[in-house]
């Protein structure tokens, strides 16, 4: 709780700390969450177990929630892809764990 409050304060002192926090950072972790995965795939030659149906599912989703923060009038451009840079690097990594699954 107090460190979810010294969040809150320290994006309330310093705006510019909400997406390097916010929307940098967690982009980060997840395309590092990816590399076990990519690992595995390329270390054993083997994609058993990897659903390209899920995959589709969680694709579609992160699609739909970037076409959701770009649709507001107010919203610039470069404000949207900010908010959804988390987004984009999840469709970024499954399109390359796809890529990586049709090649092994």
């Amino acid at each position: 709780a107090l460190a979810t409050f010294g969040l809150v304060c320290l994006f309330w002192a310093i705006p510019a700390a909400s997406f390097a926090l916010g929307d940098l950072a967690s982009s980060v972790l997840f395309v590092v969450g990816f590399l076990p995965q990519l690992r595995e795939f390329v270390v054993s030659r083997d994609t058993s177990g990897y659903s390209f149906a899920l995959t589709a599912i969680d694709f579609t989703g992160c699609l739909a929630n970037v076409a959701v923060l770009f649709a507001p009038c107010r919203t610039t451009a470069v404000e949207a892809l900010g908010h959804a840079a988390p987004f984009v690097a999840i469709m970024a990594m499954h399109c390359v764990l796809v890529l990586i699954a049709a090649l092994v």
